[in-house]
């Protein structure tokens, strides 16, 4: 299936759940132009892989990465994550960064897919954001829960949908008693 557009022309959650309901498996890309306080518009990129309708991972950009999800919380050091990367790049069959977290035994099973889900989460809640850009849906990509540590069969694209609504209604509501 062929699935390509604009978000001008397509609300986004109708895509993600359109790919859901018809169980796809491939590979979302997304892009856009986010504002600057520096100049001119910065070009910003997303993926959402997903495997048989479920999303078994997502990222955008450099922040969004799982190593970088892991130093903020004090999990990695930078220095830890460039060896990880390095032995990811210098290893045979380039493991996903998650089977390493497995193998290092950095993150337990059930550690990894709390952080992948809030890494979907994430990544899922910044697109929503985006009102102009292009998004294209390649089914060509082979995306299985296999090559992606700690997905075991997925995530529910109305149960992430579900959640990314929730923290911003609680979001929403922190704001307006905060200003009481």
């Amino acid at each position: 299936m062929s699935l390509n557009g604009k978000f001008e022309e397509f609300e986004l959650s109708e895509v993600l759940q359109l790919l859901s309901r018809g169980r796809h498996t491939g590979v979302l890309n997304l892009a856009t132009e986010c504002p600057s306080d520096y100049g001119p518009a910065v070009p910003a990129a997303a993926r959402i892989a997903f495997h048989a309708g479920k999303i078994v991972h997502a990222s955008g950009g450099s922040r969004m990465r799982l190593g970088n999800q892991l130093t903020e919380k004090g999990v990695l050091s930078r220095e830890a994550i460039r060896c990880l990367l390095n032995k990811q790049r210098h290893g045979d069959g380039r493991k996903p960064f998650g089977a390493l977290l497995l193998e290092e035994r950095i993150l337990c099973p059930d550690g990894l897919k709390d952080e992948l889900r809030a890494q979907i989460l994430q990544v899922v809640e910044l697109v929503l954001g985006w009102r102009h850009g292009l998004f294209c849906f390649d089914n060509t990509c082979a995306v299985s829960p296999e090559t992606m540590p700690g997905a075991d069969e997925g995530f529910s694209m109305e149960l992430v949908l579900l959640e990314v609504h929730r923290q911003r209604d609680e979001a929403v509501l922190a704001t307006a008693e905060g200003r009481r």
